[in-house]
Order: C-alpha cells, then sequence, then structure tokens
C-alpha cells in the first residue's frame, strides 16, 4: 500500500505546543496581575475640573478633591463627577406649535454639577443626563406650544430665555444641577409650510410692487396736472398781459384823439372868436392862401377877388383917431 505522508507544522511538536501554551498563559496572568494591583491599590487621583465620590461598603463617606488620594482597596469605591460645565445637544427635537404646526429645532443645553451638589446629585440623581434631557425636552415642547407657527422666528429668542429660566427654577430643585445656559441653535419647519410661506411672500411682494406702481402713478400725475396748470397759468397771465396791453394802448389813444379834438375845438373856438373881432382876418386868410393868379374869365358883375375895384367915394371912411 502506498503511504500517505503528513506534512510537518512547525511548533507543532509537543515541545512547540508547550512552548505557545506558556507563552499566552502568561500574558493571561500578567494582565490579571496588574487588574488586582489597580484593585488593591491603595492610591487614586482627581483632576481640576472633577470631583470623586468615595464610598464605604456602597455608602457615601467622603468627597475627593484634585490631587492624590489614598483608599483601602475592596471597601472604598470611587466615582467621579465633573464639575465643569458640560454641554447636551439635540439636533432633531420635533414639537408642535400652538395652531398645530409641526417643526424640528437643534438646542444645546449647557449646565453644570456645583461642588457642593455632586453628593445629592450622587445620592439622588446619579443618571442626571438622561433625567435633565427629559426635563429640558418636556420644557421646550411645552413653551414652544405656546406660541403661533408665523411668530416662531421672530421670538425664538423669547421662548429660549422661557425654557432657560424654566429649567433653572426647577432643574436645581429636582435634580440639583445648575443651568447655564439653553440656545434654539436652529429651526426646521416642514417642506409643506414653506411652500405656503414662499406663496405668501411672492403674494405680499406682488401686492407690494402695485401699492409702488401706484404711488407712482399718483405722483406722475401729480406732476403732470401742476405742469398743466402752470401752463394754464402761464398762458393766462400772458393773455392777461396781453389784454392790459391792449387796453392800456386803446385807452392812451383815445385819450390822445380827446387831447387833439379838445386842442382842434379850442383852435377853432380861438379863431372863430378872432373872426368875429375883426372881419379884416378874412381878407388875411384869402391872402395867404391865394397863389396870386387872376381868373382868365371876369363878367361885369362878378367880384374879383382880394380886389377893391369899388370908387373912393365909396370906400368906407378911415377911422378917426
Amino acid at each position: 500500500m502506498a503511504q500517505i505522508s503528513v506534512p510537518r507544522i512547525p511548533g507543532a511538536g509537543g515541545g512547540g505546543t508547550s512552548k505557545g501554551l506558556f507563552g499566552l498563559a502568561g500574558l493571561v496572568g500578567l494582565i490579571v496581575l496588574l487588574f488586582i494591583l489597580y484593585l488593591v491599590s491603595p492610591f487614586f487621583t482627581v483632576g481640576e475640573y472633577e470631583r470623586t465620590v468615595v464610598t464605604r461598603f456602597g455608602q457615601f463617606n467622603s468627597l475627593a478633591g484634585p490631587g492624590l488620594h489614598l483608599r483601602i482597596p475592596f471597601v472604598n469605591g470611587l466615582e467621579t463627577f465633573p464639575i465643569n460645565i458640560q454641554r447636551m445637544q439635540k439636533d432633531h427635537l420635533n414639537t408642535y406649535t400652538i395652531d398645530n404646526q409641526e417643526l424640528d429645532a437643534a438646542v444645546t443645553l449647557n449646565f453644570r454639577i456645583a461642588e457642593n451638589d455632586v453628593r445629592r446629585v450622587y445620592t439622588t440623581n446619579r443618571d442626571y443626563r438622561a433625567n435633565l434631557e427629559a426635563f429640558m425636552i418636556d420644557r421646550f415642547k411645552r413653551e414652544m406650544g405656546k406660541v403661533n407657527i408665523t411668530a416662531v422666528a421672530a421670538h425664538r429668542g423669547d421662548v429660549a430665555l422661557a425654557v432657560q429660566k424654566s429649567l433653572e427654577s426647577d432643574a436645581m430643585q429636582l435634580f440639583g444641577i445648575t443651568i447655564v445656559d439653553f440656545q434654539i441653535n436652529d429651526i426646521r419647519y416642514t417642506e409643506q409650510y414653506r411652500r405656503a410661506v414662499d406663496s405668501a411672500a411672492i403674494a405680499k411682494a406682488k401686492v407690494e410692487q402695485a401699492e409702488q406702481e401706484r404711488r407712482m402713478a399718483e405722483v406722475v400725475a401729480q406732476r403732470q396736472k401742476i405742469q398743466a396748470e402752470g401752463e394754464a397759468n402761464a398762458v393766462r397771465e400772458q393773455a392777461r398781459g396781453k389784454a392790459d396791453g391792449e387796453l392800456l394802448l386803446a385807452t392812451a389813444q383815445a385819450k390822445g384823439k380827446e387831447l387833439v379834438g379838445l386842442a382842434e375845438a379850442k383852435a377853432l373856438e380861438a379863431q372863430g372868436q378872432a373872426l368875429r373881432s375883426n372881419a379884416s382876418l378874412i381878407q388875411l386868410e384869402f391872402a395867404k392862401r391865394w397863389s396870386g393868379n387872376l381868373p382868365v374869365n371876369m363878367y361885369g358883375s362878378a367880384p374879383v377877388p382880394l380886389l377893391n375895384l369899388t370908387p373912393d367915394s365909396q370906400q368906407p371912411p378911415a377911422p378917426t383917431r
């Protein structure tokens, strides 16, 4: 029969197996020894922003501050609490407003455990983070349920302040925890509400645009009215000035004619008066107007202008001086 050869595995021999088991057992033994040393070690340290509760057989014994301390192994237990400011953050806190509108909020709560309250927290509220988170969620939903969805953005600071005051008064009394600050970091509305807000914003913008156009039209109409009134007043004043000028001209002309007539009447009256007082003036006027030419045909009885051909006997007597 043919022989089947089995390949030899390094370290698979008896000596190798014993050596490997011994190495593993030594490692485990070293870990156990270190753990035992840790448990039975009489020393422990406390950080600057920590306080450690030291118990004796499970009961509160003392509160250890920063530094190196001694303890009795298997007698004293240790539990450390941070006393610096801690942060609790909720990124998706769902709630409803007073008008039954849904929204999600991201909130942050800053708090701390005062050194004098560490013992109280240890004895009455060791699961303080879970309890404080439930308390914060309840107070936030309560305050947000008092606000209309349209006023959330405007009154976010008021809501945050109301939640903080509620936590400050109740968290210390119930849990022994000091509230430092509460913030509403973000508010996320539903898609349906965002679409409604967008539609309302668009409608409002259109109304404002129409109102602006109406005001502009009123301004343009008022400007055109003022311009038309100005032009009409200018035409009216121009016509009035022209009429006044023509009236003044006609009045002046009439006055001038009146004065000319009066002057002519005065002249005629003076001339008549002169003629009545001196008949020789008529002959003088004839002499002034005569050209010096005698008539071509003269008849026996016809008078000859400006010639006195009557006999001397018929001459009127000379005036006696």
